[in-house]
């Protein structure tokens, strides 16, 4: 029995471990074929299928939309099934566009800044025609009808938690946690916010798709969790983890920052 392992499946499909785990049990995956020592083995076909899976996952999808896309995609034909999919992936276009549209209108602004600070530099102490203040203030001024920062995901408890404790079997939970270091290893700084912390990272499309991935996931073992993720000029990826009181020193744990 030849096929890739699962770090390399990892690899090759920009998911991390605990994710494809979290998918077969979730059955949006299927069962891999088992090498004969019991590892799993992937095949260039589940390949496929899980870099089509990484694809969908930074649209912020749901466990059922996200069957729904993969029935599509392995060519199911029912004709209401099809009709309701086309639907979602109307919606998801546009909120694709809508995405596009503001990382377009927030590339402008910067460069627009960037021009104005290509200017020479005043001697002294920064005033009002500073071309520091300059950019600053055009910047905000062209920014009256939208904000600077784009939401790219949020994630929230549907209801008041019922218990602080975390889903995740010890060997998934190591390899979550495995997940996390190596994306929190970015941090350029942290900020203690209210109930929570703020990581801020770099704002790198393939970092940016890792991080709401890992949310999304948080979401379904710790729904106690709350979540924002935000692009900020100049290149940043903000990152909020807030959670009620009792679950505070969690967050701390694996997010730093002590309040």
């Amino acid at each position: 029995m030849t096929g890739y392992r699962i770090s390399e499946a990892a690899v090759r499909s920009g998911l991390s471990r605990s994710s494809l785990r979290f998918y077969e049990k979730a059955g949006v995956l299927r069962q891999p074929d088992r090498t004969p020592g019991g590892y799993r083995a992937y095949t260039p076909s589940d390949l496929d299928r899980l870099r089509f899976l990484a694809r969908t996952r930074v649209l912020g999808l749901g466990l059922d939309e996200v069957r729904d896309l993969l029935a599509v995609w392995d060519g199911g034909r029912c004709a209401s099934a099809q009709t309701r999919l086309r639907d979602l992936v109307a919606a998801k276009i546009t909120s694709v566009d809508v995405r596009v549209a503001e990382f377009g209108r927030l590339r402008a602004e910067l460069q627009r800044a960037g021009v104005a600070l290509d200017g020479a530099a005043t001697t002294g102490g920064c005033g009002p025609e500073c071309s520091c203040m300059t950019a600053t203030a055009a910047a905000a001024a062209s920014n009256a009808g939208g904000p600077v920062d784009v939401q790219v995901f949020t994630s929230r408890p549907g209801a008041a938690p019922t218990s602080i404790s975390c889903t995740l079997g010890a060997a998934d939970l190591g390899d979550r946690l495995k997940d996390w270091q190596q994306v929190l290893s970015r941090v350029v700084r942290r900020e203690a916010v209210d109930g929570g912390v703020r990581v801020v990272l770099p704002a790198e499309p393939a970092l940016t798709a890792r991080v709401a991935g890992l949310v999304a996931l948080e979401q379904q073992c710790c729904s106690f969790l709350e979540f924002t993720l935000t692009v900020r000029a100049p290149g940043e990826l903000l990152l909020t983890a807030t959670a009620p009181p009792a679950a505070l020193p969690l967050v701390h744990e694996l997010f730093g920052e002590r309040a």
